[in-house]
């Protein structure tokens, strides 16, 4: 009997401390497509997605102008963002063909979020998405860039679960940018 109430008490207290653990890496869950605008007939040879970007931490907690935690995706965004294309171009008409005259390479430039202590503030959550659109026709090549920034008020943020959907919607309204951005250019 003894030894049932330490296996008991054993379980529990594990199950207490995994409770309480912070989750130390940002996971974005897959893109639901959300683009809604009117469809069209359009060819691209998606050529290659790249993560350019410097840091791979998507996400800050800074206390003081001093970073006191800093988090990294588990999320491979190359993946991410292609498995997002691919969806929205489902529905937008867009049809990725190795024979269009038009190719197209995609950088990640950058994705962040940065929350400060700061409860006095009206703003202490701060984001930033990049990502450039390299179009190629020939010996043309055009360049777009697609910037996503936004600024909410947040009462705490303690580990990377705090930082998943404000990076998902950021995401997502780049990958929408993306879509538009393809269409008006081509």
């Amino acid at each position: 009997m003894k030894t049932v109430k330490q296996v008991f008490f054993l379980a529990l207290s594990s199950l207490v401390l995994l409770g309480c653990a912070n989750k130390q890496e940002v996971q974005i869950k897959p893109y639901i497509s959300a683009y809604n605008q009117e469809s069209v007939a359009i060819d691209i040879n998606v050529i290659k997605i790249n993560d350019k970007r410097k840091s791979k931490s998507v996400a800050f907690i800074n206390n003081d102008g001093k970073t006191i935690k800093e988090f990294k995706s588990t999320t491979n965004l190359e993946f991410w963002f292609a498995d997002a294309l691919k969806k929205d171009f489902s529905t937008s008409g867009i049809k990725n063909s190795t024979d269009a005259k038009t190719s197209l390479e995609i950088n990640i430039i950058a994705l962040d979020a940065k929350f400060t202590n700061k409860t006095a503030t009206k703003v202490n959550l701060y984001g930033n998405v990049e990502i450039e659109l390299v179009f190629k026709n020939g010996l043309n090549t055009q360049t777009k860039t697609i910037k996503s920034s936004f600024k909410k008020w947040k009462i705490s943020m303690s580990d990377a679960a705090d930082f998943e959907s404000v990076l998902y919607e950021s995401l997502s309204d780049s990958v929408i940018n993306s879509i538009k951005a393809i269409i008006k250019t081509i």
